[in-house]
């Protein structure tokens, strides 16, 4: 019996090593004239159903209990607005268009991420959660150094090269994310009370790396999310003071130094070049190569599309215009040239097309998620203080996913279900009476 625990240890074990891995490999298609996030670990997911069918009918009552008594309410309530929002989407485009089909079988799926993610925070060992977090970070600084080696070799045939770093997540915003959830992580791990010092400095090089590579990506949306997350670690005391200066201090000195010392031009006059563009074109008054300019594709397209979302909030603001409507109508104006765009924010996104009842639902899951956390953050029920590190960086991931989601549309991203999914380890209330025990 023993050996057969070992042997299922080991493969949950091995399992989600290969997890670590998996869900950072994705590719953009165009199916239907629309984006569509195939990642590989909805492969592997789907080819192991029948075990994570049973591991959810066997631990169902485990499940609930961590999903607490608002979650699965406001899941389902969600769910629900967003059916009618997909039904007015079509009766007002007139027939169901690929991209709110897509988004629409796409919330099940993140659903099923974090509903697979709460299974293996009962059923895995702590061990097996770092060996899930040390396996997706030594994913990400494999490719950063292959990246860093491939660019400034003057190599321009590799996968992972294109305007930013993009690794295989099929944009560099969507990579710049993966990055920072391997930051969050490596920054929680360097704040363990049982960390040695061996571990410590690796942990505090591999944070450093991935700070690097989140400026890699040329991401400005990411560029403000890593800020934000750097200031909420320090606020909560995620890490000491002097360690998060120790990884700023890596990860510019390593962003640094290989523009320092090669002839292609830097990701430093890249980034200052594209912030000038933005803020240079954006106060002419004459922007007759707008189309063709910096400014237009990252700033001025992305603000006509929040005025679009405002606007169509204004006249339906209750239950929204209906799932799809924004694209659908951008598709069928005729202005050829229009860059077709989804609103890159996602509140607005769900204010315009789900109404205020859709984003009010969708903002209750994400305050009871991040209480949840917060709570195990904090004070883990019969734990070791070493325990709270990945609820911890869970904390970040999510405050990192709101600053960004200001910017991008990123409810797609499987990782911050999944994430989220393994932090919740138990029911609130418990936490709860935990605190009061402890107080008295």
């Amino acid at each position: 019996m023993v050996a057969s625990v070992s042997r299922r240890q080991k493969l949950i074990g091995f399992g989600l090593l290969a997890l670590g891995i998996l869900v950072q490999i994705q590719a953009t298609i165009q199916l239907g004239g629309s984006d569509v996030r195939a990642n590989a670990a909805d492969i592997a997911l789907a080819v192991l159903s029948p075990f994570i069918l049973y591991g959810f009918y066997a631990n169902f009552s485990r499940l609930w209990e961590v999903a607490g008594k608002h979650l699965p309410v406001l899941v389902v309530a969600a769910s629900i607005l967003l059916s009618f929002s997909m039904f007015r989407g079509y009766e007002a485009n007139e027939g169901l268009s690929p991209w709110a089909i897509i988004k629409y079988a796409g919330w099940y799926i993140l659903l099923f991420y974090l509903l697979f993610g709460m299974l293996i925070s009962i059923v895995a060992r702590q061990e097996d959660k770092e060996g899930f977090v040390l396996g997706f970070i030594s994913f990400q600084i494999v490719l950063i150094l292959a990246f860093v080696a491939a660019r400034y070799s003057g190599n321009t045939t590799v996968i992972i090269l294109g305007d930013g770093f993009t690794g295989f997540s099929g944009n560099p915003n969507a990579m710049a994310f993966f990055l920072i959830s391997g930051f969050a992580l490596s920054l929680a791990y360097i704040g363990r009370t049982d960390i040695s010092p061996r571990w410590l400095t690796a942990m505090l090089w591999a944070a450093g790396a991935l700070l690097a590579g989140i400026l890699f990506t040329n991401s400005i949306g990411a560029l403000l999310a890593i800020a934000s997350v750097l200031l909420f670690a320090a606020a909560i005391r995620v890490a000491t003071l002097l360690h998060l200066l120790k990884v700023l201090v890596l990860g510019v000195s390593l962003w640094m130094t290989p523009q320092l010392i090669a002839s292609p031009p830097s990701m430093v006059v890249t980034i200052l070049h594209k912030l000038f563009n933005i803020v240079v074109t954006g106060t002419l008054d004459d922007r007759s190569n707008i189309e063709e300019s910096r400014y237009y594709v990252t700033v001025q397209i992305r603000i006509d599309g929040y005025l679009a979302a405002l606007s169509m909030w204004q006249k339906q603001p209750v239950f929204g215009a209906g799932l799809g409507v924004h694209l659908h109508r951008q598709k069928n104006e005729e202005k050829p040239d229009l860059f077709k765009l989804q609103i890159h924010n996602t509140a607005l996104w769900l204010l315009a097309e789900m109404g205020l009842a859709g984003f009010l639902i969708m903002a209750c899951i994400f305050i009871v998620v991040f209480h949840k956390v917060w709570s195990l953050a904090r004070a883990p029920p019969g734990g070791e203080a070493a325990d709270t590190w990945f609820p911890s960086a869970v904390l970040l991931i999510l405050f990192g996913w709101a600053v960004m989601s200001l910017f991008h549309e990123m409810m797609y991203q499987r990782i911050l279900w999944l994430l989220t999914g393994m932090a919740l380890t138990a029911p609130v209330e418990a936490l709860i009476l935990w605190k009061r025990n402890s107080v008295t």
